[in-house]
């Protein structure tokens, strides 16, 4: 029965053994094979029955003199207990995964790492066994080689982001989900002031950088949080106090299973940018050498300034301020002279002004001031002539003194103009009356202007026709010679017949083609047509006479004028000596030594040259000797009143000794009486032109008047005697008379 037993517990044994996953090894005291389950089968590759009674040395010699020899003979003699654990080739039991057919160089690729634990068991019968288990601890050796090689890369990831970080130039810097950094490099440190090893597992508030927090706070909160990606221009403030201006870039960064687990930072300096687009944005909207604003700028702000004042019913003025004159600092003094004077002047007009008006630098030495919230039109003009009073103040620039006077242009809204550009355009209107009544005031616009600026337009654009139209013509008034009475002169006087308007004479269309430029074409045309037409009359069998043909400031600006001269005269094979070019004392003083140049590069062509208007701008008698002229023609505004206002006629006088003083002849320009003829000869005067004796006539019938000639009419019915005082009314278009 006890036999039964035992065998059946045996049985019941071996059958838990099997059950187990893990090898169990049961040795005798003379370390002989009891019993082993069907894992040390699987893995020993040794069939249990071929084991049972044998040594267990001589089954697995590989453990001869090992530490588990040692074990297992120290549970047997002593019962003492062992754990072992080997890793993989440390192990003296040669056990492997299951693989059939394995050849031995996959072994160490298939043998198992072992946990090996002895336990000694004592028999009833004294005897003492000794109980074996091994379990496989491969997965745990794996997971912590795993373990170890996710250390060695995260590593090496770590060294290959700082690496990366410190070849970066610009600021940059990792942070975790938490918003500790992770690594920074060396520019974040030198600039925030920190040491790289101090800043890792720190955040923004650990750091004592102020503007750290200041400008990370919210913009990682986006991104840690949101997971969206930040780029946006900062100003930083580095540790010396300086502030810098970056662009700062952050991204989120997520891993394997696209978790968000942290972000990446960068910030380059953009300081020299920066820079360079404050100074575009500052040359788009103010002046470079005044530092106002410009034309941009001012209507930009005129614009919020009106929708203002539409809102509150509201007035506002804008001045529109010109230099007089200012063109000739220019060219006397110099650029550097000029730029000087406008910079003080803006200065002027900034101290002149107030903190809510726009003071603006519109163009070459044209200013603009904007008046705003204004509530009486008189408070306007007491600040325009306080803005009269300190432009006109004399200036000191490189060490001389200069004296500048302004003219200026008022508009009202919304009185003028419901918008900038006819405020504007209104203003100036005004400015550019003020110019043609002798500059140095301001005017308010009127309706008038308006339509003299409509005027003026439309005679600008039938200029720009009336060449190609045809519409031009010349007429010619006698200079008539004193002691003879015969004609020894003539001057060519323009006419524009326009197809809708009519006849225009020159007073109303001159001025317009100087300042549009046309004057050149059109002067161009009566210097070729009136030299044409004298040689005509001499080819004819006339007497030969000179023409005189008045020039333009503008054209004697040309460069290109004297050979202009010289090619009309071999044109139209007119000897030099009869073509007289006429030019105002105000042209010829407005730059005398330049002028000086030109008269004696036109003399040398062999031309006669005359001042016209001689007493009306005030000539220096040292350049008059100088100028290489034949004659002065006395301004009709002194031989009109000859004969009633003495000083009129002492001015005359004065003229007329001057020019024999200087053996220049004299012509009296605007003779329309007896009497003024009777004086002019008393003053020995040369040559007389007016209406008196005739009035400017057309070309073929100045043709009949020069071969009949004045004498047996007017010159012979009581020039000298007194018989005759009959008075011409001047006619439309006498000009030059």
């Amino acid at each position: 029965m006890r036999i039964f037993r035992r065998a059946r517990d045996t049985q019941i044994a071996a059958g838990v053994l099997e059950l187990l996953p893990v090898g169990v090894i049961v040795l005798d005291t003379a370390q002989r094979v009891i019993c082993w389950n069907d894992w040390i089968t699987k893995t020993a590759q040794i069939n249990a029955k071929n084991a049972l009674g044998k040594s267990f040395l001589s089954l697995f010699p590989e453990i001869q003199g090992s530490r588990l020899e040692e074990a297992i003979d120290d549970a047997l003699r002593r019962g003492h207990p062992t754990l072992l654990s080997y890793s993989l080739h440390k192990s003296p039991l040669p056990l492997y995964r299951e693989k059939t057919g394995f050849h031995t160089s996959e072994e160490s690729a298939r043998r198992l790492d072992q946990a090996i634990q002895i336990v000694p068991v004592t028999l009833p019968d004294a005897a003492r066994t000794c109980v074996i288990q091994i379990s496989d601890v491969t997965h745990i050796r794996l997971r912590e080689e795993h373990i170890r090689q996710q250390a060695n890369d995260l590593r090496e990831l770590q060294q290959r982001q700082q690496a990366l970080l410190h070849s970066i130039p610009d600021i940059a810097w990792l942070k975790d989900i938490e918003g500790r950094y992770i690594a920074v490099n060396a520019r974040f440190a030198s600039v925030y002031g920190v040491p790289i090893d101090a800043v890792a597992g720190k955040t923004d508030a650990d750091i004592d950088v102020p503007c750290l927090l200041e400008n990370n706070h919210a913009s990682d909160t986006l991104v840690l949080e949101g997971g969206v990606t930040r780029r946006y221009d900062e100003a930083i403030t580095d540790v010396n106090g300086r502030v810098t201006w970056v662009e700062t870039l952050k991204v989120p960064i997520y891993n394997d299973q696209a978790q968000l687990i942290g972000l990446a930072g960068v910030a380059r300096d953009i300081t020299d940018r920066k820079a360079s687009e404050e100074r575009i944005h500052f040359l788009a909207h103010y002046d470079s050498l005044t530092e106002l604003p410009n034309r941009f700028m001012l209507f930009e702000r005129l614009d919020h300034l009106l929708a203002l004042a539409r809102r509150h019913d509201r007035q506002i003025a804008l001045l529109f301020i010109d230099l007089d004159r200012f063109k000739i600092i220019n060219d006397s003094m110099g650029h550097n002279a000029g730029d000087a004077l406008l910079k003080q002047v803006a200065q002027r007009l900034n101290e002149c002004g107030r903190e809510v008006d726009i003071i603006a630098r519109v163009g070459g030495d044209e200013f603009v001031v904007a008046l705003s919230d204004v509530q009486k039109i008189d408070a306007v003009a007491v600040i325009a002539q306080k803005i009269m009073r300190a432009v006109a103040r004399p200036y000191h620039v490189n060490g001389q003194e200069i004296h500048i006077t302004p003219s200026m242009g008022v508009s009202v809204f919304p009185k003028d103009g419901d918008d900038i550009v006819t405020l504007v355009k209104n203003a100036d209107r005004a400015m550019y009356r003020v110019k043609e009544t002798g500059r140095n005031g301001f005017e308010f616009f009127t309706p008038e202007l308006n339509a003299r600026a409509i005027d003026k337009l439309t005679l600008e654009t039938g200029l720009r026709l009336a060449l190609l139209r045809n519409e031009f013509e010349l007429e010619y008034q006698s200079l008539i010679d004193l002691s003879t009475g015969q004609i020894v002169g003539a001057e060519a006087q323009i006419r524009w017949h326009h197809p809708e308007i009519g006849l225009i004479p020159p007073t109303r269309f001159i001025a317009i083609a100087e300042e549009s430029g046309l004057i050149v074409p059109i002067g161009n045309w009566v210097l070729n047509t009136a030299c044409a037409q004298n040689r005509l009359w001499q080819e004819q069998g006339l007497p030969c006479i000179p023409i005189a043909v008045n020039l333009s400031a503008v054209q004697l600006r040309e460069k290109t004028f004297v050979s202009r001269v010289s090619e009309c005269l071999a044109a139209t094979g007119l000897d030099p000596c009869f073509l007289d070019l006429e030019i105002t004392e105000s042209v010829i003083m407005s730059d005398a030594e330049s002028t000086i140049h030109m008269l004696d590069e036109l003399k040398q062509l062999g031309v006669l040259l005359s001042v016209d208007d001689f007493g009306t701008g005030y000539s220096s008698l040292s350049y008059l000797k100088r100028f290489p002229i034949d004659r002065l023609k006395i301004d009709r505004s002194f031989v009109q009143d000859v004969t009633t206002d003495p000083n009129d006629a002492a001015i005359t006088g004065a003229i007329i000794a001057i020019a024999r003083q200087l053996k220049l002849s004299v012509v009296a320009e605007g003779v329309e009486t007896l009497e003024q003829v009777r004086f002019l000869r008393t003053q020995n005067c040369d040559q007389i032109q007016g209406f008196y004796f005739s009035q400017p006539l057309s070309a073929d019938d100045f043709a009949i008047h020069l071969k009949r000639g004045i004498r047996g009419q007017r010159f012979e019915d009581g020039a000298f005697n007194g018989n005759v005082s009959t008075t011409r009314t001047l006619g439309v278009g006498d000009h030059a008379a």
